[in-house]
């Protein structure tokens, strides 16, 4: 079928890899559970002497996912608390392919100040191959006191992706892959009808970069590397690129829109022994490096959940080029499938476009997390250590609970 000829890596007739049979049965385990045999083939045969026949009983997943989950990952202008749907549907085309629809909405008051966010995914495994199609759209307004009366500010935004990756290299211990991606986004910002010209920024480019899973014992290495280029297809030169003073004569430029940008990720997870009880340790770290100075949307940010927590996220800081480490600790509660965990996170700024003395910040977090059946919840307090007087160093508390079906 089309199906088996898309999702395994080989043909009739081909000389047994297990390295092309594992990535066969990934392909086929996003929407199936797989029960695999190998047998001689029929010793009748004579012609099919040494030859082994590959048998696969496939059982389909269920055919649509459902998703529901709340947090309080807002922010105060435009609504702190988020509820989400998700809803997946499991080989649409029968080509092991996956197809996700994910709406987001603020919950403070629904109808008035909000944000608003709708993402659509498409995957295609072809082989080796994977190929990829995504679209956000996403919405936000607030209401701010005027000299004359209440005024509506509004914006939105919309990007479109197509990603393309291969596996190049994979074993039992480790997979690497390679990938290309093409993207356009566009956003606008209005004070009730009237657009703010200098906020509209439509850009286009590209990525390439490359992914890499490593076992190690009991312990997991992921990393990842990305060079990220813009293009003047379809793009809008940014307002930081062309300014004027009151005479006509042009200024520094502050920021490129289509600058090269160097980022990378690392993630490490073992497992280990903490007074004799099982306990896990996590690093996530990313970095990012700009050669030219950037635009505000591309800088890097730290300050918050995503990066470094026991901050509320309201003030980052940011700089053309930058780094986070996250370094957590967790202790398995008497509770199953729950965890205790502490964590000490850091974060540094710097380029032209930071501010001497706010370029560091040091947070840290308690929290617990619990995975019941389909309900997964996510709590923790934090507090900031070290940051300057721009940022506030106050308790934050958080959650995110998850329902899934």
């Amino acid at each position: 079928s089309l199906q088996l000829k898309t999702g395994l890596p080989f043909k009739a007739g081909d000389i047994v890899n297990l390295k092309k049979l594992d990535q066969g049965l990934e392909n086929l385990k996003r929407v199936y559970a797989v029960d695999m045999q190998i047998t001689p083939a029929s010793a009748q045969d004579k012609e099919l002497t040494g030859y082994s026949d590959l048998i696969l009983k496939l059982q389909p997943l269920q055919k649509f996912n459902f998703n529901l989950s709340v947090d309080d990952s807002g922010n105060q202008d435009t609504g702190t608390y988020m509820g989400n749907i998700g809803i997946g549907v499991n080989n649409p085309f029968h080509l092991n392919d996956i197809l996700s629809l994910n709406v987001s909405h603020s919950l403070d008051d629904f109808n008035e100040d909000l944000n608003r966010s709708y993402f659509i995914s498409y995957q295609l495994p072809v082989g080796y191959y994977d190929l990829g199609l995504s679209y956000n759209d996403y919405q936000y307004k607030q209401t701010v006191l005027g000299g004359n009366g209440p005024l509506l500010y509004h914006g939105n935004s919309q990007q479109a992706n197509l990603n393309l990756s291969r596996v190049i290299s994979r074993s039992g211990q480790h997979k690497t892959s390679v990938y290309g991606k093409l993207y356009h986004k566009e956003s606008q910002s209005f004070i009730d009808d009237i657009e703010i010209n200098v906020l509209h920024r439509r850009t286009s480019g590209w990525n390439l970069g490359f992914q890499h899973r490593q076992y190690l014992g009991n312990a997991v290495l992921d990393g990842s590397i990305d060079y990220r280029r813009g293009m003047g297809v379809g793009a809008r030169t940014a307002p930081e690129e062309n300014i004027t003073d009151v005479y006509g004569n042009h200024l520094p430029v502050e920021g490129y829109s289509r600058a090269p940008l160097w980022s990378a990720d690392l993630r490490y997870t073992t497992p280990f022994l903490l007074l004799e009880k099982p306990a896990q340790y996590r690093l996530n770290w990313r970095g990012q490096y700009a050669p030219k100075i950037l635009v505000p949307n591309d800088r890097f940010y730290i300050g918050g959940r995503y990066s470094v927590r026991g901050f509320d996220g309201e003030l980052m800081l940011s700089g053309d080029n930058g780094q986070y480490l996250q370094q957590e600790i967790s202790l398995n509660a008497p509770i199953p499938n729950t965890q205790f965990y502490m964590a000490v996170d850091q974060g540094w700024v710097n380029g032209r476009n930071s501010i001497p003395g706010q370029r560091y910040l040091l947070g840290s977090v308690l929290g617990l997390r619990t995975y019941q059946n389909s309900f997964y919840l996510d709590a923790f307090t934090g507090r900031g250590l070290i940051a300057p007087d721009s940022i506030k160093k106050d308790w934050v508390t958080g959650f995110s609970i998850n329902l899934s079906y």
